[in-house]
């Protein structure tokens, strides 16, 4: 249930790090609602992998699974695009795979769509809440691929609609040196 009081207090969420909401996140008008995001595993972030050599058949990239990047077509010279969606939508949201395909039509990358369905549904303010912890997992993703895959901050680009867009500008306050968000 969401508290119009405001919370504070520390939520950690292992090797992500720890959230915290303290005064600066409560304001009587413009954000009276505050909340933690719901719990990782609900959340369920999945970073599914297109490439020209798997143009329709996504490959799931896991952070703690280096596994999955060699046994996927991911190549850490070349460019990656990440797409985050926004509220109510998925990574398998029509418009996401196509935005996905049309970066694959223009330019042999890596295209990485960031699906948190399970947590962009309703309530809004919970959806809200949740984009923080996606950022962490999108953080945790790159920081593996910068330190182990030979990426460069520079030759990533991220696209984010709606609360894509928040989630993109914590991962660009947490990530330095990104090509484009």
């Amino acid at each position: 249930a969401l508290e119009s009081m405001p919370i504070y207090g520390t939520r950690c969420y292992g090797v992500l790090g720890c959230l915290e909401i303290d005064s600066s996140w409560y304001h009587f008008l413009h954000r009276p609602v505050n909340v933690f995001p719901i719990d990782r595993d609900a959340l369920d972030v999945r970073f599914l992998l297109l490439t020209r050599s798997n143009f329709r058949r996504f490959q799931p990239l896991v952070a703690e699974d280096p596994a999955s990047f060699a046994n996927s077509s991911f190549a850490g010279a070349k460019a990656i695009k990440l797409i985050i969606h926004g509220f109510i939508d998925t990574g398998e949201t029509t418009w996401v795979v196509r935005m996905a395909e049309a970066f694959l039509r223009r330019e042999d990358c890596n295209v990485i769509i960031v699906d948190w369905g399970g947590g962009s549904l309703p309530p809004y303010t919970q959806a809200t809440a949740n984009v923080r912890l996606v950022a962490l997992e999108i953080i945790h993703l790159l920081t593996v691929m910068l330190n182990n895959f030979g990426v460069e901050p520079g030759q990533v680009h991220i696209v984010g609609h709606s609360l894509g867009a928040h989630t993109a500008a914590y991962v660009g306050q947490a990530v330095r040196g990104l090509g484009r968000i």
